[in-house]
């Protein structure tokens, strides 16, 4: 068997087990956690979160296993898109589909959808530090 070495940077980011983990688990836990207490209260809901954890985990799972393919930068921003795509269907699932009985603690909407902001401004924060890596490395 052949070793499979990961696909190099041209920039900040490079294929890191911890980084890549850490980033999936905190990108993801919510969702996880979400479905459980929500699988108590109402089990449509709570698999509607439990399925957008499942979709954004194995996605980081499957962009890991091809780092061979993909270059980290690249796939760093693809695994944060889907983590707060599945964010978004996830806090609109349980605005729309919550039982009004629901013991959940209800947070506003306007606040649940402003917690999503954290996807945006980490993708855009990334972008700056690959570009001024790429800048610096080609003034050396």
């Amino acid at each position: 068997m052949t070793d499979v070495f990961p696909k190099q940077g041209t920039g900040y980011f490079q294929w890191n087990a911890g980084a890549w983990f850490g980033g999936l688990l905190g990108g993801t836990a919510y969702l996880g956690v979400g479905g459980v207490v929500f699988l108590l209260q109402d089990s449509f809901l709570g698999m509607a979160w439990l399925l957008c954890f499942a979709i954004a985990s194995s996605s980081g799972v499957f962009l890991w296993r091809f780092r061979h393919v993909f270059a980290p930068y690249p796939a760093m921003q693809a695994l944060i898109f889907v983590c707060g795509v599945c964010g978004a269907t996830a806090m609109s699932a349980a605005y729309f589909l919550a039982p009004e009985s629901s013991d959940v603690v209800q947070l506003t909407p306007a606040g649940s959808f402003l917690f999503l902001m954290v996807f945006p401004i980490l993708m855009v924060w990334f972008q700056l530090l690959e570009i001024g890596s790429r800048q610096r490395a080609n003034k050396e």
